[in-house]
């Protein structure tokens, strides 16, 4: 685990679907991976009212 900014990091070498791990933070909030975190960045950066740069 490795705190950030408004955010928990953790990093499942197997997967997060079979884990155990149950942290008091994970209740107010939501999960995503890396891989939906990028899709929803492009998603967003390909949106009209979006701001570049």
């Amino acid at each position: 685990m490795h705190p950030g900014p408004g955010v928990l990091y953790i990093h499942y070498p197997n997967g997060m679907g079979r884990s155990k791990l149950a942290h008091p933070a994970m209740r107010l909030g939501t999960m995503r991976n890396l891989n939906t975190v990028q899709k929803l960045r492009d998603m967003l950066a390909e949106h009209p009212g979006a701001k570049k740069g």
